[in-house]
């Protein structure tokens, strides 16, 4: 049997309990991030998300929307000016194969650079649609907590001073 100093005792006691804190905040991590691949895979739409690279720093939203609307209708263009890749989100499945396809087939440019295009599937698709509703959520958060902060100290200076008076 060992012996310990109460202060000593205190501080292993102190390192395994941060040790197991870490250990179950690490597994409720893992299992959150399990459920909401899962959850996310039964809810999403496959076959709609185009991955492209190669585009200019002219290209804007606009361009690249104007050259892949005839394949369907465009829900989303994730691409930022000056980027060189970026995903477009049609509302239908299996547009984004058309785009493709018609894309490589015609060497179609766009805004004077050719495109390499990729249909994103399985885990590529899951993660961009995991990443894209975690930054929706964001913004929403962003939003709310905007709204919280309206509004300022109120009356309740001179109610205090009121209150002196009497």
């Amino acid at each position: 049997m060992e012996l310990y100093m109460k202060l000593e005792y205190y501080e292993m006691k102190s390192a395994e309990k941060k040790q197991k804190h870490e250990e179950k905040k690490q597994k409720h991590s893992e299992n959150r991030t399990k459920m909401e691949r899962e959850t996310m895979a039964a809810t999403i739409e496959k076959g709609c998300v185009l991955q492209f690279t190669g585009a200019s720093e002219e290209c804007s939203r606009e361009d690249l929307k104007a050259a892949f609307e005839e394949f369907g209708d465009i829900a989303w263009v994730d691409f930022s000016r000056g980027e060189p890749s970026g995903h477009i989100r049609f509302r239908q499945s299996g547009c984004a194969e058309k785009a493709a396809a018609a894309f490589a087939e015609s060497k179609k440019e766009v805004v004077g650079n050719v495109l390499e295009l990729k249909v994103l599937e399985g885990e590529d698709e899951l993660d961009y649609w995991i990443a894209t509703e975690r930054e929706r959520a964001a913004a929403r958060n962003k939003k709310r907590d905007f709204s919280k902060r309206r509004g300022g100290r109120g009356r309740q200076f001179r109610n205090k001073k009121a209150k002196r008076n009497d």
